[in-house]
């Protein structure tokens, strides 16, 4: 079996943006779902130093969180380690000094925007689908979205967009505590109103379109 490539992702730092480089770090491990890589998360403390954690560690919710554990459930990593990551930086600091500020400024608005949280709903969510249902299952579930969506796209037509919104409007055009029994006699008679004709006729239209509801 072909060992997996490891992906190192620093997460946390020495500025206020911390808690933003937490949050994207975390968001970019859960997403590294492969079966030829593997997510290393490499947290760097306030005191500079850098820890391989678990990622039990990735999925707390603050950094305090994890630097209260990094002695109990992380790796530090020796300066050794670091100095070839450490001699790219160097050579990468003039391109970083331009494009660092701009990533931060978008994963921070991304951070306002609730964007990592709701990708962390979505992603225990499915976790849960996981859980709760059978491949089988959820393979159904998947084709009966599909037809849902193709639904939605006819509902979404002007035709049929235009019938709902009279038909939403057809509530508050009649009365049904007045209605009353009627017979035969009655319903002819009721036929003299023109717009119980009008009614009919739109009956009669809607009456044609129903044998489309036959299974071909």
């Amino acid at each position: 079996m072909t060992e997996k490539i490891k992906i190192g992702v620093i997460l946390g730092g020495l500025s206020t943006e911390n808690e933003v480089s937490l949050s994207s770090g975390r968001y970019v491990c859960m997403n590294i779902i492969s079966p030829k890589y593997e997510c290393v998360p490499i947290y760097f403390d306030k005191k500079a130093r850098f820890w391989q954690i678990p990622q039990k560690l990735v999925i707390k919710n603050t950094t305090a969180d994890i630097e209260s554990r990094l002695r109990t459930d992380a790796k530090l990593i020796p300066y050794e380690e670091l100095k070839n990551l450490i001699d790219f930086a160097t050579m990468a600091e003039p391109l970083m000094k331009s494009s660092v500020p701009q990533v931060i400024q978008s994963l921070d608005d991304l951070e306002q925007n609730n964007v990592f949280k709701i990708a962390d709903i979505s992603i225990q969510t499915l976790k849960k689908i996981g859980k709760t249902y059978t491949e089988e299952e959820f393979q159904q579930i998947g084709d009966g979205l599909v037809r849902l969506t193709g639904l939605l796209r006819d509902l979404t037509s002007p035709e049929s967009l235009d019938l709902l919104e009279k038909a939403a409007r057809l509530p508050g055009a009649v009365d049904l505590d007045a209605a009353k029994p009627v017979g035969p006699f009655s319903m002819l008679g009721a036929m003299s109103d023109a717009k119980v004709k009008e009614g009919m006729g739109v009956l009669l239209e809607l009456a044609k379109g129903l044998p489309a509801m036959k299974k071909s």
